[in-house]
Order: C-alpha cells, then structure tokens, then sequence
C-alpha cells in the first residue's frame, strides 16, 4: 500500500513545510495572519528516486543512463504522475515516473531551483 504523505511550499516565507506529521495545524491562521492560502501544497507519488529519496509532486529529477536529458518535474496529470519538461523547439514531453523512477535522481523543486 502507497504511503500518503503531503507537504507544502511557504508562499509567503519561501520555505518548504513538513513532510511528515499532520499538516493540518500549520493551515490554521497564524499569528502573522498568514492562512492556507498562502501555500502550495503538494503529494508524495509514493515512488523513491534511484538513490532511494522521496519523490514529490514539484520535484524536479534528472534522468541518467537513458537517451533523455534535461531536467524534468514531476506533475500529476490524467490520473498518474509523470516527468514534464519543454525541449529545444519549445514542445512539451511529458514521460511516465513509474517508467522512469530508477533512472531518476530528485535534483530540487520548482520553488527554490526553477528559474
């Protein structure tokens, strides 16, 4: 069974929040008046990159040992997580994770290595 696990990018103070325990507390308003809506949140796809981490919704993966290089972020789409990224000529690519994971290295996330 897949594990659930969440956790959510700080919008307001551009860090990311817990991946473990609830997250229900840190939704609450806070004393700085900050509420949800100042997070992203984003799902664990229950998949481990080949060095055995974690990989995220928002994560961002290199692939070695294939054909494809680039950096790809991981995105939910039509029902199962998968590898996005535009090439050269501006054409989106999009892959399997499930396919992928054991070539995949998690390099960052979009919110602090995404330019």
């Amino acid at each position: 069974m897949r594990e659930i696990k969440f956790r959510a990018w700080d919008i307001e103070r551009k860090v990311m929040v817990g991946a473990s325990g609830s997250l229900q507390d840190k939704f609450s308003i806070r004393s700085d008046g900050i509420t949800k809506e100042s997070y992203i949140i984003e799902q664990f796809t229950g998949l481990k990159d080949k060095n055995g981490k974690d990989i995220w919704e928002g994560d961002l993966v290199g692939l070695s040992d294939t054909s494809y290089f680039g950096d790809y972020e991981v995105r939910f789409n039509a029902g199962h997580w998968e590898l996005y990224t535009d090439n050269e000529s501006g054409n989106p690519n999009s892959e399997s994770l499930y396919d992928w994971q054991s070539y995949c290295e998690v390099i960052g996330n979009i919110h602090e290595d995404k330019s």
